[in-house]
């Protein structure tokens, strides 16, 4: 199975795992890594390392960043290799996408990947549209 981890500025990863919850319980290999305020980078980016040993079991692991060049995703990029994969703009859509399908899925992390950054672009509606389309 695939591991998670979703990292941000502040508790805002946190939060989204405790959202995932509502939705799918307490998940294995899912975890939350918070960057705060005076934090001395070189401990976050041991904090990933660590994170990233605990959530993979072989499978790989997707990294999902709360924004693209903040410093939890250019932090997460001294982590890129095989089998880690990062991605930004995290939403809750995709985490709970993921968490859905990962157990399941036949997918490469690569083809994981790539879709799961198309079910982002397609969480984001604006909500008058879509009801007019319906109507």
């Amino acid at each position: 199975m695939v591991g998670i981890i979703v990292a941000s500025h502040g508790q805002m990863a946190q939060g989204l795992l405790d959202t995932t919850k509502w939705f799918f319980g307490d998940q294995p290999q899912f975890e939350a890594i918070c960057l705060q305020p005076g934090q001395d980078l070189e401990e976050f980016d041991q904090i990933i390392q660590d994170t990233i040993a605990r959530v993979d079991s072989g499978d790989g692991v997707i990294l999902f960043c709360d924004l693209l060049f903040g410093t939890p995703c250019n932090r997460s990029a001294l982590a890129l290799r095989d089998g880690v994969e990062v991605i930004t703009g995290m939403n809750l859509p995709v985490i709970l996408e993921l968490l859905g399908c990962r157990e399941f899925t036949e997918e490469s992390l690569k083809e994981l990947t790539t879709r799961m950054i198309e079910v982002a672009r397609e969480g984001i509606k604006d909500l008058k549209a879509v009801l007019d389309e319906v109507a």
